[in-house]
Parts: structure tokens; sequence; C-alpha cells
């Protein structure tokens, strides 16, 4: 007899980018390009391995003007305080090159 999975599950592993994606994405689209930034950082706080949402990123922060050279950076950070004083100068450097 043939095992059946349940319904609406797929066997393969989902390609879709993650939900981070889509909302900053959407925001992006909206004209929030600084909720966009920080709905990125989320993601890749999450997901930092996540090849689609680093693509993602990298293309936002090229089309911003920001240093893609942060993205490692921001990756690595180990603490709280880190993770805070990375986001606040990308912050500064989108403020600077897109004011609100």
């Amino acid at each position: 007899m043939a095992r059946s999975r349940a319904p609406g599950r797929s066997p393969l592993p989902s390609r879709l980018p993650p939900p981070a994606t889509h909302l900053a994405l959407a925001l992006e689209q909206r004209g929030d390009e600084h909720a966009a930034l920080e709905a990125y950082l989320d993601g890749l706080r999450q997901a930092p391995s996540d090849p689609g949402l680093r693509a993602a990123v990298v293309g936002f922060f090229r089309r911003y003007g920001l240093d893609v050279a942060e993205l490692p950076r921001y990756v690595r950070a180990g603490t709280e305080n880190e993770d805070r004083a990375i986001r606040e100068e990308l912050r500064a450097a989108l403020a600077a090159r897109w004011p609100r």
C-alpha cells in the first residue's frame, strides 16, 4: 500500500525566498526604503546563508548606494550591541542618500 502525504505538502524542499524578501520588496515598491532595509536586515539575521535573500540584499544595497562590504560584517555581528551599531550605521548611510 502506498503511503499518502499530508495534503498541500510537497516532498521537495521549498525554493521560495524567505518571507523577509517578499516584505522588503513590497516595502521598497511602496517607496519605504528605510523599512525595506530593516526587513532585509531582519531576514539576514534569521537566514544569513540563504542565497536568494543574500542576492536580494546585495541588489538593494547597490540600488541605494550602500556599501555591500558591510553585509559580511553585519552577518558576523556576535552581540546585540554590534548588531545595533551596524544597523545604525546602515540607517544613517541610507538616510544620507535617501532622506525620508
